[in-house]
């Protein structure tokens, strides 16, 4: 787990080759605190991807639901 607090800038991914999740420039900040899930996922370069509450995510704060998105963050 990793520990990720409120305002925390996450990064957004977006497929790339042979259908890998790769990070993107568009980011978003954290609504609140949460424990992050790490995925061992590669080609993030100085990023490592994570799994985070999508009602974390201000375009998402709606949604009631205990959905998990992966987004990038950057390597502690």
């Amino acid at each position: 787990m990793v520990s990720l607090k409120k305002g925390d800038k996450v990064f957004f991914g977006k497929p790339g080759h042979r259908g890998f999740n790769y990070p993107t420039s568009d980011s978003e900040s954290l609504l609140f605190d949460v424990n992050a899930e790490k995925l061992f996922w590669v080609g993030g370069g100085d990023k490592t991807a994570v799994l985070v509450p999508v009602r974390s995510l201000s375009p998402f704060k709606w949604l009631a639901d205990d959905k998990l998105v992966p987004v990038w963050i950057n390597k502690q």
